[in-house]
């Protein structure tokens, strides 16, 4: 999609500023994790995220300030710690692949990936520092969102933990679950943004209500994916999710919606033994049954339907208006 290649490169040099030279095997983890080097240390290609989170923040300084320069610091600040929290979630999920490779617990063990996960938020907050460095106010206020956004993630994802061993999550839950370990970094990247590019606090509150409604939408479309995506598209195994009892939303909406002979197999699955792959077949077919995958990819088109008038909230002019109702929509429907 256009506007996530418009800044990569840019992204990229900002990023590779902030890790810094420093050759030790921690930091060889890091760049591992950025998809820069493969596992023995040699220059590797084609690995790395979309870079929504600081294309976003870059955008919305641009829309703020007629500059996205300005914000660059902030946006490699942005890619650090969304990655630090990659790191650490696969080491609690014991997801072994992610971007079409093995992840860093997987090669090094959980040891190693907590440590270079917790460089990559230290790293992340040095990089912060370097933002407007002739108004410090701003760098403050910038610096001061993106711990608020880490905090949010933080409790989100103990929910997200928490949810594993109940059987009584209610989709309203869910939706405060991924609103704050999804949606608050993605909101905090265009509030950030557009604080660093000028804008009042009211404006800057509004970008935030827009990312958090996308990050919402990111995070229905990554759940839906983990079940019915294409495994080469995700980088990772699908069905996983279910082989581990993860709860998310549309086995949230199973065990809502499931008659009660149904509902009483599915406590007996999730609290029980691991499942094999009949098991993962029988729940796959439960969700087709129940019509689940039909209604949350309703719900999506609803959520993204929200997300587009928020973003009119903004009088956005023409240019990015269209960048962004592009990205909304891309964020819905993408394979990955």
């Amino acid at each position: 999609m256009r506007i996530l290649s418009r800044y990569n490169n840019e992204i990229e040099i900002a990023v590779r500023q902030a890790v810094g030279e420093n050759m030790d095997k921690v930091f060889q983890i890091v760049r591992y994790q950025l998809g820069w080097v493969d596992e023995h240390g040699n220059s590797s290609t084609g690995f790395r995220g979309k870079g929504l989170r600081p294309t976003l923040c870059l955008q919305a300084c641009a829309v703020e300030f007629g500059d996205h320069k300005p914000a660059l610091p902030a946006a490699a600040s942005i890619e650090l710690l969304h990655n630090f929290t990659l790191i650490h979630d696969d080491v609690m999920d014991r997801d072994a692949t992610r971007r079409n490779r093995s992840t860093v617990w997987s090669i090094w063990g959980d040891s190693a990936a907590i440590n270079a996960g917790d460089l990559m938020y230290a790293l992340a907050i040095s990089a912060m520092a370097n933002v407007v460095p002739d108004q410090p106010s701003r760098a403050l206020q910038a610096t001061s969102k993106l711990l608020d956004a880490c905090v949010d993630v933080i409790l989100g994802q103990q929910l997200d933990l928490d949810f594993e061993s109940r059987d009584d999550v209610s989709v309203a839950e869910y939706e405060n679950m991924a609103e704050l370990k999804t949606a608050a970094l993605i909101a905090t990247s265009l509030e950030i943004g557009a604080t660093i590019g000028g804008a009042s606090d009211k404006t800057a509150r509004l970008y935030g209500c827009l990312g958090r409604s996308m990050g919402l939408i990111f995070q229905m479309r990554d759940d839906y994916l983990s079940i019915w995506g294409d495994a080469e598209d995700m980088g990772k195994s699908t069905g996983v999710d279910i082989r581990r009892k993860k709860k998310s939303l549309p086995i949230i909406m199973l065990f809502n919606r499931a008659r009660e002979n149904d509902y009483n197999y599915l406590l007996d699955l999730y609290g029980g033994r691991e499942l094999d792959d009949s098991d993962v077949l029988f729940v796959m077919k439960l969700l087709e049954d129940y019509e689940v995958r039909h209604e949350l990819e309703g719900r999506i088109i609803t959520k993204s339907e929200e997300a587009l008038e928020l973003l009119l909230s903004l009088n956005p002019d023409a240019s990015w208006m269209a960048d962004i109702q592009d990205m909304i929509r891309f964020i819905g429907v993408r394979g990955a």
